[in-house]
């Protein structure tokens, strides 16, 4: 149904503060195992200790007051600050100087609810929390608020084990000693490219063996298997991490282009798309950053303006909403959904064009849905938010046409894929769905990423304003 949405909840809310609730249960349990082995004087399984910052003293601050320890303090607000940033670090791998006090733990560092639940159990063992002190549920929006939640337990902790007879152990922010966190294998699992599409599902659209990247076919269209039309031209893809975007930016690599990766929920998936482009030959880089961020889309176009001096190619796929009923819609899932598809769309196309306009123009495609036009369950936020899109389309397009910029958009019916299966009764749904198309079946990834390529090419350059529908002419029996 999504292009490669980053999808605020992809099942009714209930369930997914259900899911999140067992996500915890699971994380806190592997906790208290671990602190109960290390008790027993059980091996730390090869966890390395992590070195300090080189401009961070190590400090070692004394033990917490306790009935049999009350001559020390408990950690100091500063102690505590370098903690939960370290922590922050370890977990995110983001550089140091974005994790400040003041950030939004969302909207600007594109941390989920998953991955905060896992930093705050992080904390948990690294403050020492016994396995039988209750902590109260906590959903902090900055860093500024973990900070003073983790005072805070660290002030109860030491009135609970004082009034129950306990010694409060020592805590350390010394980098040299703190417990190592492992980042591997936790919310942003490596996409495997080389699994085969079936009829019923793909994991990306990609893997099908074609052209030397080894991702996405070139034998589509008027282009041959050695044609390299977008040779020499850069070509920035926001949300290219995974998904749609992902096959997206490698057939534009296939195809000669100098792609730019840009993620923000996915920043590993970001890492690791660049990388497989580059092994194989492409030229690819990944710039990090939220589009619905004023500050961090500037940012990307200014670092592409310092490293390539122009912009050839703009795909809008990045996205963001909430798929549920509308009676569970907030005001808040709303700003958010135009936040990203509309507002950063605008932003990023003038920014766009600006870098386009210093090569004699340039294509943009942004990626929309048929539930923009059509009734679609649980749709209801993101529907709309998607017609913004379209009719923005055609505001850009008679905009920008003086300058030689082109502006069209996709309209991506449902696409076997990690995000359909997770849609909120997937299982009742994807037959229906299927039993609309004209050949019984949905699309996939490189469906969609065929459509845009040949919108962004030559082959397409009397196309402007237009929303081309990709759905096995399954919107014509809603």
């Amino acid at each position: 149904m999504e292009t490669d949405e980053t999808i605020a909840a992809t099942r009714p809310i209930t369930d997914q503060k259900e899911i999140e609730q067992r996500v915890l249960s699971t994380l806190l349990g592997v906790i208290e195992e671990t602190l109960a082995r290390n008790k027993e004087g059980a091996p730390d399984n090869g966890m390395s200790s992590r070195k300090a910052p080189p401009d961070t003293a190590p400090v070692t601050p004394p033990a917490l007051t306790s009935a049999a320890n009350t001559a020390a303090p408990p950690l100091s607000r500063d102690e505590m600050e370098r903690l939960v940033i370290d922590t922050f670090e370890e977990l995110t791998r983001y550089p140091r100087e974005i994790l400040i006090p003041a950030a939004d733990i969302e909207e600007e560092l594109g941390i989920d609810s998953v991955k905060s639940m896992e930093i705050l159990a992080a904390l948990r063992t690294r403050l020492d929390v016994p396995t039988d002190f209750e902590i109260e549920p906590m959903e902090p929006r900055t860093i500024a608020d973990v900070i003073e939640l983790s005072l805070s337990l660290v002030e109860r902790l030491a009135q609970w084990q004082s009034s129950n007879g306990k010694t409060a152990p020592a805590i350390s922010v010394d980098a040299d000693t703190a417990p190592a966190l492992s980042v591997s294998a936790k919310s942003e699992p490596a996409i495997t490219v080389s699994t085969p599409i079936t009829d019923r599902e793909s994991a990306t659209g990609n893997g099908r063996g074609y052209g030397p990247l080894n991702i996405a076919p070139t034998t589509f269209g008027v282009f041959s298997p050695n044609d390299r039309p977008f040779a020499g031209k850069v070509a920035l893809v926001t949300g290219s991490g995974h998904g749609i975007g992902e096959v997206i930016a490698c057939q534009l690599a296939e195809l000669g282009a100098r792609v730019i990766i840009n993620s923000f929920y996915s920043r590993s998936r970001g890492d690791e798309t660049t990388a497989r482009i580059n092994a194989a030959g492409g030229d690819a880089i990944h710039l990090w950053g939220s589009v619905a961020n004023s500050k961090q889309l500037t940012k990307i176009f200014q670092e592409i303006e310092e490293r390539y001096g122009y912009l050839d190619l703009f795909v809008q796929n990045a996205s963001n909403g909430v798929i549920a009923p509308l009676n569970e819609v907030t005001e808040e899932h709303w700003e958010k959904g135009f936040r990203t598809n509309v507002v950063g769309y605008h932003q990023g196309a003038m920014l766009a064009a600006e870098l386009m306009k210093k090569r004699g123009g340039g294509r943009i495609v942004a990626l929309s849905s048929p539930g923009a036009q059509r009734y679609l369950e649980y749709f209801g936020c993101l529907g709309p938010v998607k017609a913004a899109v379209e009719s923005l389309t055609l505001y850009l397009a008679i905009e920008l046409a003086p300058y030689n910029i082109q502006v069209n958009a996709v309209s991506a019916g449902p696409v076997y894929g990690e995000r359909l299966t997770n849609y909120p009764e997937s299982e009742r749904l994807i037959p229906y769905w299927e039993t609309l198309s004209a050949d019984h079946r949905l699309g996939d990834s490189q469906d969609i990423s065929n459509t845009v390529i040949y919108l962004l090419s030559d082959a397409a350059k009397k196309i402007n304003g237009s929303v081309l529908l990709v759905d096995g002419a399954a919107s014509q029996r809603m």
